[in-house]
């Protein structure tokens, strides 16, 4: 493998988890399931707003509380 193939692969994989984490759910922690957006702009799993109570419209978000 050279030395640019090894950059790449690198990179990629870096990346791959840096997309990873933008689409986990910081309360479950698994990648989105029906992802939710919240006016703040947070995104949950709309599974998980439900089981604590804060829907799409209702409350406050769980990390900024807005």
């Amino acid at each position: 493998m050279s030395l640019y193939e090894d950059k790449a692969n690198i990179s990629t994989e870096a990346h791959s988890e840096a997309l990873e984490l933008e689409l986990t759910c910081p309360i479950c922690l698994q990648l989105f399931s029906e992802p939710a957006s919240l006016p703040c702009g947070h995104i949950y799993c709309f599974g998980c707003l439900e089981t604590m109570g804060e829907g799409v419209d209702r409350y406050s978000c769980p990390e900024c509380q807005a």
